[in-house]
């Protein structure tokens, strides 16, 4: 056992009658080593008799010759045992790259329920904050960039994007291009997921205004943030197989981007049910309308910052006590 925990072989050969320990008693002992599941064992014995073969292949065996025996046929018994052995290995890391894989491009809760039931079922959420970004003047800005620094670019805004909608306890959907999808309230229970949608939009907005003072600062020309936020029903699902994504869909969707694109630049626009969720947090006002397909036309409102009372900074990014206060009375957030 010593040497078979010190050099993991692919395959192990194995008499029955031995002194001391019999091979009854080794098969029971590599079950109990972790890692041995698939490793094949070979018995190899004189005792002939169906009893004593069949509690072999029961405790654990793959498979059973009796002595004497032909050298030939125990190469091909052994060559056939490893590439099992090997098939399995395949096998394993093929599993644990998919784990891997479905952990980085999936969220936490989403990728379990594909590892548990190997499916996840499609659901409709009642309540949900959808929030579209794009890059504004990013098309053009791109066909007079080097296409390194371009991509560095991106991946500077991304990344802070990432780590602001993660603090925001929103879910992170896709990119398209220059766009950006997230939303809230899909697999968290957070009653005030509208609000957290509108704080991390002021602080990209914010992030966007700085890093493009320092960009033009240095002569290079630099895009802008479009941000559009909605509140309502969608359907969450997965689709694809070899390349499994997380999706919402609905007519929310559909009026998040229709309320982003037709929105100005260096601004926060929420349809008029997020206004009236955000209470007197925020200051607010009419922007105008927006005309949607099979909707009519909608009023969106642009918010400009925190309120003064609410506010820890001048710029009205940063929420102080007060606000967390408000945050958890029940008028905040009432649906």
């Amino acid at each position: 056992m010593d040497i078979y925990k010190q050099y993991e072989p692919d395959a192990v050969l194995l008499d029955i009658n031995m002194p001391k320990m019999d091979g009854f008693a080794v098969l029971e002992e590599l079950k109990k080593v972790e890692g041995t599941r698939y490793v094949p064992v070979l018995v190899l014995t004189a005792q002939r008799d169906d009893q004593t073969r069949l509690r072999a292949l029961g405790s654990g065996a793959r498979d059973y010759l009796t002595k004497p025996f032909d050298i030939t046929e125990v190469r091909m018994r052994i060559r056939n045992l490893i590439e099992t052995r090997l098939l399995y290995r395949r096998l394993e890391t093929d599993v644990s790259d998919m784990k891997g894989l479905l952990d980085h491009v999936l969220p936490a809760p989403v990728a379990r329920e594909l590892q548990t039931n190997g499916s996840y079922a499609p659901r409709r959420i009642d309540d949900a904050s959808v929030m579209f970004l794009d890059l504004a003047g990013f098309s053009a800005i791109a066909e007079q960039t080097e296409p390194l620094r371009l991509v560095e670019e991106l991946e500077v805004c991304y990344t802070f994007f990432d780590r602001s909608i993660q603090r925001h306890r929103l879910e992170k959907l896709k990119t398209m291009g220059d766009g950006y999808l997230c939303a809230g309230g899909i697999l968290r229970e957070d009653p005030n997921h509208p609000v957290q949608c509108v704080l991390a939009a002021l602080e990209l907005q914010q992030f966007m205004r700085t890093r493009k003072v320092e960009m033009e600062a240095s002569g290079r020309p630099y895009w802008g943030l479009r941000v559009g936020i909605h509140v309502g029903p969608v359907i969450a699902g997965v689709i694809g197989r070899t390349k499994p994504m997380y999706d919402i869909w609905g007519g929310t969707v559909n009026l998040t981007k229709r309320i982003e694109e037709q929105g100005e630049s260096g601004w926060v626009h929420v349809s008029e049910t997020v206004a009236e969720r955000l209470g007197d947090l925020f200051n607010i006002e009419s922007w105008g309308d927006v005309s949607v397909s099979s909707v009519g036309t909608v009023e969106v409102f642009q918010v400009e910052r925190i309120g003064e009372a609410y506010s820890m900074d001048p710029q009205g990014i940063i929420p102080n006590p007060a606000f967390h206060d408000a945050l958890s009375s029940a008028t905040v957030h009432t649906a």
